[in-house]
């Protein structure tokens, strides 16, 4: 009997013991288990952090990047502007035909009156003596040489232009202007607003709906200045070369 007692007890000792052992370890395990997921947390909200303050970063970098982009356009603008007036006075010093400088301005293909998409432009004539005002005047007579072979077309067909009216960036341009109407033998009027094919639209459209009558257009957009025409020899002479240079080079643009 005091042998079987004896047996319970140890077994129940050893019961207990197993008891605490076993309780220990689980205890630790949601000791350790609680600290992992603790660590999880304090990461994951640091990683939170890392990227609310990478955004926030870019954010500004943003910001920045646009503001100095502005800045950069702005400045741009204005060397721009300032650059074409450097030009413009640097053309003023050179000769009418760009002492033998020709230009063909066909830089996207041409439409009227020669209707090629493969047209290119060419400097023709270009040796060590002309200046980059040489070439800006260049520029400008072809341009103006090209506005000629639209007006002889007119002319071609029995309707002859008496007048241009001009409109655009090229009116506040002078040498321009007077190139223009030099070299196509035709008067120019300047209308006070310069801003395009958008306000004679706006007119159109109202000519449409009867809210003003076709004189109107004098109120609605007056000559501001009028530009004549000035008879010049070597203007003559550089037109039939302009139209001669493209037939004779027509069938090598389209290779390149």
């Amino acid at each position: 009997q005091k042998a079987a007692e004896s047996a319970a007890q140890k077994i129940n000792a050893d019961t207990d013991l197993e008891i605490a052992r076993l309780t220990s370890v689980l205890r630790d395990k949601d000791i350790s288990l609680q600290s992992n997921v603790d660590k999880a947390v304090r990461e994951i909200e640091r990683q939170r952090d890392n990227l609310q303050n990478d955004l926030n970063n870019a954010q500004i970098e943003k910001q920045n990047s646009e503001n100095l982009l502005k800045d950069k356009y702005k400045t741009q603008i204005r060397d721009r502007d300032e650059a074409i007036e450097v030009l413009l006075d640097e053309a003023k010093e050179s000769p009418a035909g760009a002492k033998g400088l020709l230009l063909l301005p066909y830089f996207s293909g041409e439409r009227t009156p020669i209707h090629d998409a493969n047209a290119r432009g060419v400097f023709f004539g270009l040796n060590l003596t002309h200046s980059r005002g040489d070439m800006f005047r260049a520029l400008l007579e072809g341009i103006a040489y090209g506005t000629r072979h639209v007006t002889d077309t007119f002319s071609e067909l029995g309707q002859k232009p008496s007048t241009l009216f001009a409109v655009g960036g090229g009116t506040k341009n002078s040498l321009w202007l007077q190139a223009t109407s030099d070299i196509t033998g035709i008067d120019q009027k300047v209308r006070e607003k310069t801003i395009g094919a958008s306000y004679g639209n706006a007119f159109m459209a109202s000519l449409a709906i009867s809210l003003v009558e076709k004189a109107d257009i004098s109120t609605w957009n007056p000559v501001h200045k009028h530009i004549t025409a000035r008879s010049n020899a070597i203007y003559s002479s550089h037109y039939n070369i302009f139209l001669a240079l493209y037939e004779k080079t027509k069938d090598l643009m389209c290779k390149i």
